[in-house]
Protein backbone atom coordinates (compact mmCIF):
# COMPACT_ATOMS: atom_id res chain seq x y z
CA UNK A 1 0.00 0.00 0.00
CA UNK A 2 1.15 3.32 -0.78
CA UNK A 3 1.11 6.95 1.10
CA UNK A 4 -1.27 8.60 -0.48
CA UNK A 5 -3.44 5.46 -0.51
CA UNK A 6 -2.77 4.63 3.28
CA UNK A 7 -3.26 8.45 3.90
CA UNK A 8 -6.96 8.32 1.69
CA UNK A 9 -8.01 5.46 3.58
CA UNK A 10 -7.27 7.27 6.68
CA UNK A 11 -9.22 10.37 5.84
CA UNK A 12 -12.48 7.90 4.60
CA UNK A 13 -12.16 6.59 8.16
CA UNK A 14 -11.38 9.51 10.66
CA UNK A 15 -13.06 12.61 8.31
CA UNK A 16 -15.58 11.40 6.39
CA UNK A 17 -17.10 8.62 8.56
CA UNK A 18 -16.89 10.34 11.31
CA UNK A 19 -17.00 14.23 10.91
CA UNK A 20 -18.92 14.14 6.69
CA UNK A 21 -21.23 11.72 7.99
CA UNK A 22 -23.60 13.96 10.64
CA UNK A 23 -22.34 17.40 8.94
CA UNK A 24 -24.52 19.88 6.34
CA UNK A 25 -21.85 22.04 4.25
CA UNK A 26 -23.97 24.51 2.47
CA UNK A 27 -20.72 26.11 0.78
CA UNK A 28 -17.59 24.51 -0.17
CA UNK A 29 -15.23 27.02 1.92
CA UNK A 30 -17.41 25.56 5.10
CA UNK A 31 -16.24 21.76 4.17
CA UNK A 32 -12.41 23.46 3.03
CA UNK A 33 -12.53 24.98 6.57
CA UNK A 34 -13.79 21.73 8.13
CA UNK A 35 -10.65 19.91 6.47
CA UNK A 36 -8.12 22.25 7.18
CA UNK A 37 -9.31 21.92 10.78
CA UNK A 38 -9.30 18.31 10.67
CA UNK A 39 -5.51 18.30 8.89
CA UNK A 40 -4.05 20.85 11.24
CA UNK A 41 -5.17 17.99 14.02
CA UNK A 42 -3.77 15.29 12.04
CA UNK A 43 -0.78 16.24 11.80
CA UNK A 44 -0.19 18.36 14.97
CA UNK A 45 -1.76 16.87 18.27
CA UNK A 46 -3.04 12.97 16.41
CA UNK A 47 -0.15 10.51 17.72
CA UNK A 48 0.36 8.12 15.26
CA UNK A 49 1.38 4.40 15.54
CA UNK A 50 3.69 2.87 13.34
CA UNK A 51 7.56 2.07 12.21
CA UNK A 52 8.08 5.38 11.44
CA UNK A 53 6.09 7.93 13.92
CA UNK A 54 6.29 5.35 17.17
CA UNK A 55 3.21 7.30 19.01
CA UNK A 56 4.45 11.08 17.86
CA UNK A 57 2.78 13.70 15.73
CA UNK A 58 2.99 13.35 11.60
CA UNK A 59 4.63 16.75 12.28
CA UNK A 60 6.99 16.06 14.89
CA UNK A 61 8.17 12.80 13.10
CA UNK A 62 8.70 15.16 9.92
CA UNK A 63 11.08 17.20 12.03
CA UNK A 64 12.50 14.96 13.74
CA UNK A 65 13.71 12.72 10.58
CA UNK A 66 14.56 15.64 8.80
CA UNK A 67 17.27 16.34 11.40
CA UNK A 68 18.52 12.71 11.24
CA UNK A 69 18.68 12.91 7.44
CA UNK A 70 20.49 16.48 7.61
CA UNK A 71 23.03 14.78 9.97
CA UNK A 72 23.28 12.11 7.67
CA UNK A 73 24.45 14.40 4.90
CA UNK A 74 26.50 16.44 7.00
CA UNK A 75 28.92 13.37 8.13
CA UNK A 76 29.13 12.12 3.91
CA UNK A 77 31.17 15.88 3.82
Amino acid sequence: MTFAMSFHKIILQELRQITLRWTLYLTLEELQRNLDEWLDYYNHRSMHQGKMCCSRTSMQTMIQETEVWQEKINNLN
